[in-house]
C-alpha cells in the first residue's frame, strides 16, 4: 500500500472509533434518561415503567438517534391524566371492565418531567 492508502486507511480507522464511541455515548444517555423516567412514574403494577424503552432510531446525518418511549396502553393517560367522567358507569373495552361516574386520574406528566429534566421539549409528541 503506498502511503497516501495508508493514511486515508488511518483516518477510516479514526473516524470508526470515533463514531464507535459516539454511539456508546448516546446508548448510555438515552439508559440515563430511561432509568429517571422509570423513577418518576406512578407505580400501580409497574406495567407503564417497564413498557419505556430506548429505541435505536435510523442515523440522522450519520449521527446516532436514540427514542425513550412509553408502550403501555396507559401511557396517554399518565401522561396527559383523563379527567372526570360525565355522570354513570361505563364499560371500558380496552381494560375489559365497567367503572363508575368518578374515575379521574390526574396527569403525572413524566414524560414532560423528563424532558424538562433533559433539556428537552416538554411538548405533547407528535408523530
Amino acid at each position: 500500500m503506498s502511503s497516501s492508502a495508508d493514511e486515508i486507511a488511518r483516518q477510516i480507522l479514526a473516524l470508526a472509533v470515533k463514531q464507535s464511541e459516539l454511539e456508546d455515548s448516546v446508548d448510555k444517555y438515552a439508559v440515563e434518561v430511561r432509568d429517571y423516567w422509570r423513577s418518576i412514574s406512578p407505580v400501580d403494577k409497574g406495567d407503564y415503567a417497564a413498557s419505556i424503552k430506548v429505541v435505536k432510531r435510523k442515523p440522522v446525518n450519520g449521527f446516532p438517534v436514540r427514542r425513550i418511549e412509553a408502550t403501555d396502553f396507559k401511557a396517554h393517560w399518565i401522561e396527559y391524566g383523563t379527567g372526570v367522567d360525565e355522570g354513570g358507569k361505563r364499560f371500558v373495552p380496552s381494560l375489559g371492565v365497567t367503572v363508575d361516574g368518578n374515575t379521574e386520574t390526574p396527569a403525572f406528566a413524566p414524560r414532560a418531567k423528563t424532558a424538562a429534566k433533559f433539556g428537552g421539549d416538554e411538548s405533547p409528541i407528535k408523530e
